[in-house]
């Protein structure tokens, strides 16, 4: 079985690494300090095609798939994991759950900009007492005549403040438990919706996480992602992409510790002479 790449995507790895080296690593440093997000970096990166792997060209995707686009998230973040996250936050979330749950007109509407990065993404699961146990979460959304109300605070949130679009998931039925979930697409701006920010992270200061609370959000029908009852499955099957673009994040963070690493050594002195290398 050859696992090598194609020519294609070795191209896109390549302009990934040198995006990376040429307009990120120069200020990362003094931006990570600040806690700096700079939202034209990720225009820049959606001009070179880098969140439209996943999509069909008629959303205004490259379709270069899912591997083309874990090669460049480890490029991007060997310099910098914060800007490494934007992947999932535009791409391997929102889309995926749009491509395999959402109505057409939901695609048309939200993919092209999300490609593009006219909108910025994010997805919300977690809450304050709710990490790992999704069943568990207290957010509800209660059907109306004309759509759906929204009440519950999700809690470190990534892409939050700055986030435009949001996957979120509530509950429509609590009695039915995680049958009972259902997955909303919802503008980050509406009237009852706040976006705080937390800034008590250990890193990824260039990647903004925070608190979402919705108050009263009247949400229309044609916000509901698949069928009501479907979220426990739509963000399951979310999961499985989001954590293939953190484990392509983590290669290239583990990448850029070794080469760290290896250049410290050969430059390292000790007792008047280079540190012997096992070779």
């Amino acid at each position: 079985m050859d696992f090598s790449l194609t020519e294609e995507q070795v191209a896109m790895r390549e302009m990934a690494k040198s995006f990376a080296e040429k307009k990120i690593a120069p200020t990362m440093e003094e931006d990570e300090k600040e806690h700096r997000f700079r939202r034209e970096i990720v225009k820049e990166m959606a001009k070179l095609g880098f969140f439209g792997c996943i999509a069909p060209e008629k959303y205004g995707g490259n379709e270069t798939g899912y591997l083309a686009a874990s090669v460049m998230t480890e490029e991007i973040a060997r310099i910098s994991p914060s800007w490494g996250l934007p992947f999932n936050l535009q791409m391997n979330s929102i889309q995926s759950v749009l491509l395999n749950f959402g109505t057409e007109e939901q695609r048309e509407r939200w993919i092209p900009k999300l490609i593009n990065a006219d909108l910025l993404g994010c997805f919300a699961i977690t809450e304050a007492n709710t990490g790992s146990d999704v069943a568990s979460m207290k957010s509800t959304a209660v059907e109306t005549e004309g759509g759906f109300v929204l009440n519950g605070t999700k809690m470190w949130i990534s892409g939050v403040p700055v986030a435009d679009l949001g996957i979120v998931y509530m509950y429509t039925d609590k009695a039915a438990k995680h049958r009972g979930m259902s997955a909303f697409i919802v503008d980050m701006h509406a009237p009852g919706v706040t976006q705080k920010s937390i800034d008590s992270k250990l890193g990824l200061f260039c990647a903004p996480t925070g608190e979402i609370i919705f108050e009263d959000v009247k949400a229309p029908k044609d916000c509901l992602v698949g069928q009501k009852g479907d979220g426990f499955k739509i963000c399951m099957s979310m999961l499985d992409n989001t954590r293939l673009s953190s484990a392509s994040r983590a290669v290239g963070v583990a990448r850029a510790c070794l080469e760290h690493s290896v250049r410290y050594a050969n430059e390292r002195e000790q007792f008047g002479q280079p540190i012997p290398i096992s070779k």
